[in-house]
């Protein structure tokens, strides 16, 4: 069964039969404990029973607990130190 696109022409109607369901739960069942195991316990986004709110709980908590500041910064995979010029150095955002 094809479906009109907004510019013109069909595409087919993309829905998932039950078999794909049952292959994706499987691949989900078998490939999340195996990339739980590397993620940084204080990571929240995107991750099974975690939610926004409980980051924010979490943050909370440290601040009570005397923390004063907050900072996020996930930038290693997406930055490359290109040289050093002098006391600074260049660098660059995506693949490298």
């Amino acid at each position: 069964m094809n479906i009109p696109k907004p510019g013109g022409g069909e595409r087919p109607l993309g829905i998932p039969t039950i078999r794909d369901r049952v292959v994706q739960t499987a691949a989900k069942l078998v490939l999340e404990p195996i990339f739980e195991a590397d993620f940084d316990p204080n990571a929240y986004g995107y991750r099974p029973k975690r939610s926004a709110q409980d980051a924010i709980r979490k943050v909370h908590e440290l601040l009570r607990g005397g923390y004063t500041d907050v900072v996020d910064a996930d930038l290693s995979p997406n930055i490359s130190i290109r040289s050093r010029t002098g006391s600074s150095y260049s660098a660059s955002l995506g693949a490298s």
